[in-house]
């Protein structure tokens, strides 16, 4: 089940790696639930931050070599982070249409009692 996530996980950086080249492709994110899950962190509106863990035992040159490589497609995906911000009203005027939404309820519990 882990191999098969990140084996999924490899496909969809290298996806969405193409597709910063300019290839049109559709980057597979619900193959698996953990690439369902990071969707956003790796093809959305959010800056990511991946930590690659080596070793430098001789014993272990494989899997340090595909974490490396790993590391390195991950590191070729651009996101373009965006603020998320609400300018359709000021401070007042929503807090007044929260005071306003608030006795709609109240007048709708006072009805149904």
């Amino acid at each position: 089940m882990i191999n098969n996530s990140l084996l999924c996980l490899g496909n969809v950086i290298k996806f969405l790696v193409d597709r910063e080249h300019g290839k049109e492709c559709h980057v597979p994110f619900r193959n698996s639930k953990l690439t369902f899950l990071l969707r956003d962190s790796f093809g959305g509106n959010s800056k990511t931050c991946l930590v690659a863990t080596v070793s430098p035992s001789s014993s272990s040159l494989s899997e340090t070599l595909s974490t490396l490589n790993f590391a390195q497609g991950a590191k070729l995906i651009r996101n373009r982070a965006i603020l998320n911000e609400d300018t359709c009203g000021t401070v007042a005027s929503l807090q007044a249409e929260v005071c306003r939404l608030r006795g709609e309820l109240r007048q709708a519990a006072e009805l149904s009692s």
